[in-house]
Formats: C-alpha cells, structure tokens, sequence
C-alpha cells in the first residue's frame, strides 16, 4: 500500500501537527475502532472538528521542502532562464531578484482529481513550473495569512 504523508493544523492550539505517515486505512480503522469501543457514533467527530488535515503533494520545492496542501508558493513558470533588463530598475536587479519580480504568490490545494495552485477563489493552475521555473514554499495559509493579503 502507498504510504501517503500529511501534517494537521490545530484548530485550538494554534500549532501545525507533524503526522508521521500514515495510511487512509489506518486513519479509517483508528476511526472505527475508537468509535467501537465507545460504542457510539460521533464520538471521534470533535477530534476531527479540532484538527485540519493536510496531504503532501509527494513533491518538493527547488530547496528541498516538501510541498502539502495550504503551502503558499512564489512560483515562476517558464522554459527561459534569462534576463529582459529594460527599465533602470530592471538593469540594477540581480537575476533572482528579476525572476522572484515576475513569479506568481499562489496556495497549494487539491482540485478535480490532482494538485495546483490556486491564484486567485476558483483558478488554479499547474503545480508543475517548466525546465528553468522555480517553486519555493514561503509559508503556509494558516501560520503566515499575510503572505496571500499582500499580493491581492
């Protein structure tokens, strides 16, 4: 069986839960045999009421970090790894500072079968950025809310 990852938000407490990998079934039969032993349904729901699960994307950004589902990426889609320095402005940047001021600000989430990135409520694009592209995770919706404020 295919070991799927996920992390948790707590609601309550405010922190970000590192699950170690865990199965959908295991999830599933921890649900089950909780519920079991209480003998009655419901009883787990608040747990889940507490906690946000969130799945990795079982891919990584250009520095390593894995990527889950409310990561806030800076991505740059291209297969053009050079520089169109124009304006002064443009001619004093370096190249990682050129490429980090036409990339996209964007959420990861899980939509229609597959992983993206979300720009904007109900348009998301690939979560795969081209040969020369770069996608970095530079926080996450619950721990760093104003990253996704500044760029709207």
């Amino acid at each position: 069986m295919k070991i799927i990852k996920f992390r948790a938000w707590n609601k309550e407490d405010k922190i970000m839960v590192d699950l170690q990998k865990i199965t959908p079934l295991a999830l599933n039969d921890m649900m089950n045999t909780q519920l079991n032993l209480q003998g009655r349904s419901g009883l787990f729901i608040p747990f889940f009421k507490e906690l946000e699960l969130m799945q990795y994307t079982g891919l990584k950004d250009r520095n390593g970090k894995e990527i889950y589902e409310g990561d806030i990426i800076r991505i740059l889609y291209t297969d053009w790894n050079s520089q169109c320095l124009g304006t002064e402005k443009q001619k004093k940047m370096t190249l990682n500072d050129y490429l980090k001021s036409i990339s996209h600000i964007g959420v990861c989430v899980f939509r229609d079968g597959g992983f993206g990135i979300e720009f904007w409520k109900d348009h998301v694009n690939s979560i795969f950025e081209g040969e020369h592209g770069r996608k970095v995770v530079v926080g996450n919706i619950h721990e760093n809310p104003e990253i996704i404020k500044e760029t709207k």
